[in-house]
């Protein structure tokens, strides 16, 4: 991770809410990654044979968005 970058600010707390099983929790609440608002795209996380989910950050006062 980039020295101040979103995936070094990531807590235990953060990845605990990723990995845990309410999957629709974060569909109409979003989630924190690095104490930045996210949006959840698409949850594959635990479908065999893929893994993946997309996120993406939620731009506040005109800063630009990004995939993570």
């Amino acid at each position: 991770a980039t020295a101040g970058s979103i995936f070094q600010s990531i807590t235990p707390l953060e990845i605990d809410m990723i990995v845990g099983k309410d999957r629709e929790g974060f569909f109409t609440s979003g989630l924190t990654l690095g104490a930045k608002k996210c949006s959840v795209i698409r949850d594959s996380l635990y479908v065999d044979g893929d893994g993946t989910m997309d996120i993406r950050t939620k731009g506040q006062g005109g800063e630009p968005t990004y995939n993570v």
